[in-house]
């Protein structure tokens, strides 16, 4: 997780999803940091770019949980390797 505070314009960032219930489908968005929405003055938003795609995510600040720099990013595969496809306990 990175905080809304150190997230900076053009840096690449990374989430994990997965495709399918059993959580064995690990997917990894690439998204360019845009800056935050001025006219959302109740909850910040941030716009995202997704990289190799015409498309941008919008992300309240309550949602950034799951988005990580390359570093998190390398220790949360590493967190999902040691606990195995199809398991989460702990790993996000």
């Amino acid at each position: 997780m990175i905080a809304a505070n150190a997230l900076l314009i053009g840096q690449i960032y990374y989430m994990l999803k997965f495709e399918d219930d059993a959580l064995t489908r690990l997917m990894v968005g690439s998204y360019e940091y845009k800056g935050k929405l001025d006219d959302e003055p109740e909850e910040r938003v941030h716009r995202f770019e997704v990289l190799g795609e015409d498309a941008e995510l919008l992300l309240r600040e309550r949602d950034l949980s799951s988005v990580v720099d390359l570093s998190g990013l390398i220790e949360e595969l590493k967190r999902f390797q040691s606990v195995g496809n199809g398991s989460l306990d702990g790993a996000f």
